[in-house]
């Protein structure tokens, strides 16, 4: 449950952030109905900016109104910003006015940041934030220009967070994370019960956000997944620094690291890879690239299954649940591997 104000508040602190003013001509192909839609028609009017909005997506269709409206800022979800890099062949674009792309909602990849960089010339501004908190961090200008590859940013004016741990917080052991702020919704509903939860009721206005992060060192947070996807049992897989390493690999595609059980009441990582190699690339050769890169051996994955994509929401991602379905049931456990693409 949202109101005028929430939204204002998280509008504004965000740009304040990225220093967006009436010159600038900010595109994004969200729908008005989705929460980055509706922040980029708050912020025309709190701010004067011109925003470009688009009927229907392409790749090549989004390069072109980049190009055509001279936009500024790109404000947009990783798989959106990935499917401009697709229609320019990883080749530089030509687009002269463009001074920033923001992108986030999903943990974004070592691999991307690198490419948005080689890509569009201009490094990229990742930023976290949930339906029910709007957006909360963001990394900064005056960060250095590969920070997005370590950080989901700082928080905006009217923030706070908190890293909730009993024990010293380290990419191991990685606190929960707690935000407050104007910005949060006012209330939840259950979607089954019907019971309504006044955030301000409970534990000081704190809202818990389901996130496990550690801090970046300057003063934000860098997101390490979320509870219901951690990996390991006291200590814990730093799942998105494995994905990322894993992206880098040139047989691989697409990636997702997922637990699965390991028969003694314990958990293992499994690599869900789509391959970009024919013949595809084997859980050893995996293991191998992992450990020739400094991974410690309780990173890596015991498990390898290839699929044709993986199965992902709206803003890109990835629906691990899917995949941890598919593992712990019968008919995985029971083959060697299993390839097709999931259902959404």
């Amino acid at each position: 449950m949202r109101t005028q104000n929430t939204a204002y508040s998280a509008t504004s602190g965000i740009s304040e952030a990225l220093e967006i003013t009436r010159h600038d001509v900010c595109f994004t192909p969200h729908s008005l109905m989705h929460g980055t839609g509706q922040f980029c028609a708050q912020m025309s009017l709190l701010t004067g900016a011109c925003v470009v909005l688009l009927d229907s997506w392409s790749g090549e269709r989004g390069l072109a109104v980049l190009a055509d409206s001279a936009t500024t800022w790109f404000l947009a979800a990783p798989p959106f910003v990935d499917d401009v890099i697709a229609a320019t062949g990883g080749a530089p674009a030509s687009l002269p006015a463009l001074r920033g792309i923001g992108s986030g909602a999903t943990t974004v990849p070592k691999p991307f940041v690198a490419q948005v960089a080689d890509v569009f010339g201009v490094p990229l501004r990742t930023s976290w934030g949930m339906t029910e908190t709007g957006i909360c961090t963001v990394t900064r200008g005056d960060d250095p220009a590969d920070w997005a590859a370590h950080s989901d940013g700082r928080p905006i004016r009217g923030v706070e967070i908190d890293l909730r741990s009993g024990t010293d917080i380290t990419k191991d052991q990685p606190a929960r994370l707690f935000v407050r702020g104007s910005g949060v919704c006012v209330a939840t509903v259950g979607r089954d019960s019907g019971t309504m939860t006044v955030i301000a009721d409970h534990d000081d206005g704190w809202y818990d956000t389901g996130d496990l992060a550690v801090p970046d060192g300057r003063g934000g947070i860098r997101l390490m997944g979320r509870v219901g996807d951690r990996i390991g049992g006291l200590f814990m897989i730093p799942v998105n620094d494995v994905e990322s390493e894993l992206l880098a690999h040139p047989a691989v595609s697409d990636v997702a690291l997922v637990g699965y059980p390991d028969g003694h009441g314990g958990e293992l990582a499994c690599a869900v890879v789509v391959p970009a190699t024919t013949p595809p690339v084997t859980l050893d050769e995996l293991r191998s690239y992992l450990s020739a890169e400094g991974m410690t051996e309780w990173y890596l994955p015991t498990r390898l299954e290839h699929v044709d994509a993986l199965p992902r929401n709206d803003i890109g991602k990835v629906r691990k649940e899917l995949l941890r379905r598919r593992l712990a049931s019968e008919d995985a456990s029971a083959r060697t591997g299993w390839c097709g693409t999931l259902p959404r």
